[in-house]
C-alpha cells in the first residue's frame, strides 16, 4: 500500500487523535531536554568549581611549602650565636632551593639594627665583608633599623636590596609586626620590589618569619617583641611564581578557566595576576566564580572566569536527548496514526455488519408475521404442509 493511499484513508478524527500524541510527545521531550540541561549545567558548574578549587589548593600548598622554608632558615638563625654570610650562603645551597621551589627572587635576613649601633654596623660590613659601598636605604634617622643584611643568591638584581630598610616602608613594616606579634609566616599585600628598576611595574609580594635571640622565651607577645632580632624574607614576583605554580594549566584551547588574583578587593589597583592579560572579557558571554582566600596574614581574592564555550562537551546529551525524543514522538504519531486509522475502519466495518443483521431481522421479522397458514413446499409436484 503506497503512503497516499494511506493517507486518503485517514478520517480526521484519527488524524486528530494522533496529532494529539504528538503534541503529548513533542512536550515530554521538551520537558526531558529541559531536565537534562539542567542536570547538564549543574554538572558543569561542579567540574568548573571543581577546577577552581584545586588551582586554589595549588597556591596555598606552595606557599606554604614557603612558609615552611622560612621556617626552618629562622629555626637555623635563631640556634646560632652568629651566622657569616659564608655560612648563610652554604646553608642556601645545601637547602636545594632551586631544586624544589620555583618562583622566588631570593632569600635574605633582616637584621635589627638599633640607632646607637648604626655606625658601627655599616663600618663592620665595609671593612670585614669587603663591601665598600655598603650603606642603609633609605637615609634618614629613625629608632630601629632593619636592613636586608643577607640575601641569596648574593648577584644580579638582588644586589640592589643589599641595606634596604624594610621597616621604613609601611607595607613592609605592617607584614613584619604581625610576623613577630603572632609567631608566624605573613604575606604583605602588593608592593613594589627593591629588586624591579623604575620602568618594571610588576607586582610582588613579600613573606616574612620572625627570628628570636637564641634560648630567650617567646611565648607571649611581651616576649616576642623583646626577644626579636630580625626576620628571614623572601620576595616574590607574583607573575613569576604563579606560572611555577600552575605551568600550563591554562593554555589549552577548550575549557580554559581565565584566573585574576586581587589583593584584599576586587579593583585594577590591587590585581596580583592575571593568567590572560591580552584577554579582553565580555561579562556577558562568560561566568565567574569567586574564592576568597585568608593566606599568611592577607586576604586574596581569586576570580575565575571561564567562557560560555567552556565545558560544552556536555552540551551534546542535550541534544541527544531532544533529538531522540522527536524521533519517538514521530514514531509514536505514526504508530497512533495507524492505530486509530484501523481502529476507525474497524468501527466502520462493524457498524455495517450490525445494519446488515439489524435489516436482515426485520425482513424474516416481517416475513413471519405476515404468514398466516403456514408454509407449503413442493416436492415431486406434491404440496406439503409443513404446519400442518
Amino acid at each position: 500500500m503506497k503512503f497516499s493511499n494511506f493517507l486518503s484513508k485517514i478520517s480526521v478524527p484519527s488524524a486528530f487523535k494522533a496529532i494529539v500524541v504528538l503534541i503529548i510527545g513533542l512536550i515530554l521531550t521538551g520537558a526531558m531536554g529541559f531536565y537534562t540541561h539542567c542536570l547538564v549545567k549543574k554538572q558543569e558548574k561542579r567540574d568548573f568549581e571543581l577546577a577552581c578549587s584545586e588551582i586554589k589548593n595549588k597556591i596555598t600548598t606552595r606557599l606554604d611549602a614557603h612558609s615552611l622554608l622560612l621556617r626552618s632558615s629562622s629555626a637555623f638563625l635563631s640556634a646560632s650565636d652568629t651566622v657569616t654570610r659564608t655560612e648563610w650562603k652554604t646553608y642556601i645551597e645545601n637547602s636545594v632551593i632551586h631544586d624544589n621551589l620555583q618562583g622566588y627572587q631570593g632569600l635574605g635576613f633582616n637584621a635589627i639594627i638599633q640607632k646607637k649601633d648604626l655606625k658601627n654596623h655599616i663600618n663592620h660590613i665595609r671593612r670585614y665583608e669587603n663591601l665598600k659601598d655598603y650603606n642603609i636605604k633609605p637615609e634618614g634617622e629613625r629608632d630601629i633599623y632593619t636592613p636586608i643584611f643577607y640575601i641569596e643568591p648574593f648577584s644580579g638584581k638582588n644586589l640592589r636590596a643589599l641595606g634596604y630598610d624594610t621597616y621604613s616602608e609601611p607595607v613592609r613594616r605592617y607584614a613584619m609586626e604581625l610576623s613577630c606579634d603572632s609567631d608566624r609566616s605573613i604575606l604583605t599585600k602588593r608592593l613594589k620590589l627593591i629588586q624591579n628598576d623604575s620602568t618594571d611595574n610588576r607586582a610582588g609580594i613579600i613573606m616574612y618569619a620572625p627570628v628570636y635571640k637564641k634560648n630567650m622565651p617567646h611565648s607571649t607577645l611581651e616576649e616576642r617583641r623583646k626577644s626579636i632580632i630580625g626576620w628571614v624574607s623572601s620576595p616574590y614576583l607574583v607573575n613569576e611564581l604563579m606560572y611555577d605554580i600552575l605551568g600550563q594549566w591554562d593554555s589549552i584551547s577548550t575549557n580554559r578557566i581565565h584566573l585574576h588574583i586581587h589583593d584584599q578587593r576586587i579593583s585594577d589597583s590591587t590585581l596580583l595576576f592575571d593568567t590572560q592579560p591580552n584577554c579582553k572579557i565580555n561579562l556577558l558571554e562568560t561566568s565567574a566564580h569567586t574564592i576568597f582566600t585568608d593566606i599568611y596574614g592577607t586576604r586574596w581574592v581569586l576570580v575565575f572566569i571561564r567562557h560560555q564555550e567552556s565545558f560544552y562537551h556536555f552540551g551534546g546529551k542535550v541534544w541527544i536527548v531532544l533529538i531522540s525524543g522527536l524521533l519517538i514522538s514521530l514514531l509514536f504519531f505514526l504508530l497512533a496514526l495507524s492505530v486509530f486509522s484501523t481502529l476507525s475502519r474497524a468501527k466502520e466495518i462493524a457498524k455495517r455488519l450490525t445494519q446488515n443483521l439489524s435489516e436482515n431481522e426485520s425482513k424474516y421479522r416481517l416475513l413471519s408475521e405476515n404468514i398466516s397458514d403456514g408454509i407449503s413446499l413442493f416436492e415431486d409436484n406434491k404440496i406439503i404442509d409443513l404446519f400442518t
